[in-house]
């Protein structure tokens, strides 16, 4: 069973909301997207580490690419990684030379489509406020981001 949230990018005004699949168990972090033919429009995976760590994603069993954005317990962005898939590549190997990962505990991983973080213009250092407890989250990004 799939926990939602319901998530607020405040843009300048103007509001955009994704949806997310929570990843809060080791089995559901290590399931992530993998096997899925695509990710609808307006959805993401959130996984989150408590206590945080040091993640590493992989693509392998991957259909389509994504971006992971690693962001700190205070809701920081402190890095961004695109992904890339390989749909005909079944060699675990392969995938575990291309994995990403970040220098420093963090306590999530938020995946989406590989395009999300350049069209809105997200960035490290950008804020995230996570509610969990009314399902809301908000990515605050600097207003000289936005045209």
């Amino acid at each position: 069973m799939f926990k939602w949230l319901f998530v607020l990018l405040s843009l300048n005004l103007q509001a955009y909301t994704l949806f997310l699949e929570v990843a809060d168990t080791t089995e559901k972090r290590a399931q992530g997207l993998m096997g899925r033919s695509s990710l609808e429009e307006g959805f993401a995976l959130l996984m989150v580490y408590d206590p945080p760590q040091t993640p590493t994603i992989w693509m392998w069993q991957m259909q389509f690419p994504i971006s992971c954005l690693f962001i700190d317990e205070s809701g920081v962005i402190q890095k961004i990684s695109p992904l890339k898939a390989y749909p005909d590549i079944n060699d675990p190997a392969f995938f575990r030379t291309r994995a990403v990962t970040i220098d420093r505990p963090i306590k999530y991983v938020l995946e989406t489509k590989l395009e999300l973080p350049r069209e809105l213009r997200i960035s490290t250092g950008d804020r995230v406020e996570f509610d969990l407890t009314s399902k809301r989250a908000k990515i605050i990004i600097p207003e000289s981001y936005v045209d």
